[in-house]
């Protein structure tokens, strides 16, 4: 069985073969993230090209909006929002 195969057992919507160079999982397709879990890798949802020009930014974009979510929720709990 492939990598993505395998991969799809896990995470239903992986489209692509990890990709060998992937910073972030260096070609797993999944990494471990700070909590210790594993994490599908952008680099199996996002077509191979595309990601090799553009993955890192993406990857920040991402976390940024993350950081900022919760940022906001967070300040929303604390002004009784939520």
């Amino acid at each position: 069985m492939n990598k993505l195969n395998r991969l799809k057992l896990k995470y239903e919507n992986a489209k692509y073969e990890p990709i060998p160079e992937c910073v972030k999982c260096r070609g797993i397709g999944e990494y471990k993230d700070k909590m210790g879990s594993l994490t599908p890798c952008l680099c199996i949802y996002i077509q191979p090209d595309i990601y090799r020009k553009v993955g890192g930014e993406i990857r920040e974009s991402l976390h940024r909006i993350a950081v900022e979510g919760l940022a906001e929720l967070i300040n929303d709990r604390e002004r009784g929002d939520t």
